[in-house]
């Protein structure tokens, strides 16, 4: 039985990840082996975890829609189905890089999400809806 706890003691912090997203591993490992031995059930720890991987499997599908929005409108002006207002090109551009970073911050963060990734998402989310995105009309004679 110790034999057992141990094992779940050192693999827990590799599953949880965060349950606090501000901290880091040394201090998951130490609120693992608390909840262990005050008695808490695995499903409750387990459930913790399940709340960690849905908020970073959360974000990971916003930056996938960031990343397919900005696909579509670079194939659209390619294509000339779409028009961009002024500085569109650059609003793209710096949509792009932000994307980039957010995607790395997410990467590099491992197990725990914190708030400044999620903001950073939110603030492409306003970016892309502030981008006026007007449908290119087609001449008279084309398809």
């Amino acid at each position: 039985m110790t034999r057992t706890l141990l094992t779940l003691t050192a693999l827990f912090p590799l599953w949880l990840g965060g349950c606090d997203l501000n901290e880091g591993p040394g201090e998951e490992i130490g609120e693992t082996v608390d909840a262990i031995r005050e008695g808490k059930s695995l499903d409750e720890i387990g459930d913790q975890a399940d709340d960690v991987f849905q908020r970073r499997s959360s974000l990971e599908k916003r930056l996938d829609a960031v990343g397919d929005w900005l696909e579509a409108r670079r194939k659209a002006l390619a294509d000339g189905t779409e028009e961009l207002g002024d500085n569109a090109g650059q609003a793209l551009d710096d949509i792009e890089q932000r994307m980039d970073k957010a995607s790395k911050d997410l990467k590099d963060s491992g197990e725990s999400v914190g708030e400044d990734i999620e903001q950073a998402i939110d603030d492409l989310e306003t970016s892309m809806d502030e981008l006026v995105v007007t449908p290119k009309e087609k001449k008279s004679g084309e398809r």
